[in-house]
């Protein structure tokens, strides 16, 4: 395999994952940005960072899934290590005040996959919506942890890996998911964009496209980009 990153077995063929698509065709402002913020508060501090952020929402990811899935949820938390349940303590009482608007959930850590834009990844959750009006619709959620709240502008990569999810899901299902759900938790708050999906393919594919052009090695290089061709031309 010539290209990095994580990739995911479809039908014999390695499909890379969306987030390994995203990651790797960043702007270059992204990737100084990073490159900055890295040199400001030294390689070791960032790595320490990082590698917080990666634990604290992986054990989230892991909490909510098991409640998702009608199994014990405390007991996932009560047997992360003291200095873990202080981290996500907080965050999982946040995540709880969304949970009543969920129902029906029929993807809950799941792996899709798009054979036209031959990508796949790990989906956190597809369900119904809930409004506090009664209306409901189906969504494609994604659960992201951070030290404090977002804002919409910097949310550009999570905002296409659900666009990509969606798609990937209406493709393989048959549903109808038209609106993503990207819930943010931090220890200030907990916040959820509502979001419409259709309106962000255009960005979503013109990422994808560049990716597969840019892997000239990779096996599956000639047939995604005819299909993309074929398609969405």
């Amino acid at each position: 395999m010539a290209v990095k990153g994580k990739h995911f077995v479809v039908d014999g063929a390695h499909y890379p994952g969306v987030s390994t698509i995203l990651r790797l065709t960043q702007s270059y402002e992204k990737i100084q940005a990073l490159a900055r913020w890295r040199e400001r508060v030294g390689q070791d501090e960032a790595q320490r960072i990082t590698q917080a952020a990666t634990t604290r929402g992986s054990l989230l990811h892991k909490i909510t899934e098991t409640h998702l899935k009608g199994e014990d949820a405390e007991a996932v938390l009560a047997a992360a290590s003291p200095e873990k349940q202080v981290q996500v303590s907080p965050l999982w009482v946040s995540v709880q005040t969304v949970l009543p608007r969920l129902s029906d959930p029929f993807l809950v850590e799941s792996l899709v996959w798009h054979d036209i834009g031959h990508y796949a990844g790990i989906v956190d959750l597809a369900c119904t919506w809930q409004e506090e009006t009664g209306e409901s619709y189906p969504v494609v959620l994604d659960w992201k942890t951070s030290s404090r709240p977002k804002r919409v502008e910097y949310l550009e990569d999570y905002i296409l890996q659900l666009t990509a999810y969606g798609a990937a899901i209406n493709r393989l299902h048959e549903t109808q998911i038209r609106k993503g759900i990207l819930v943010i938790c931090s220890p200030e708050a907990v916040q959820t964009f509502h979001l419409d999906l259709p309106s962000y393919w255009s960005a979503w594919m013109k990422r994808l496209q560049i990716f597969w052009y840019r892997q000239t090695e990779h096996p599956l290089r000639a047939e995604a980009l005819t299909a993309l061709a074929d398609h969405y031309a």
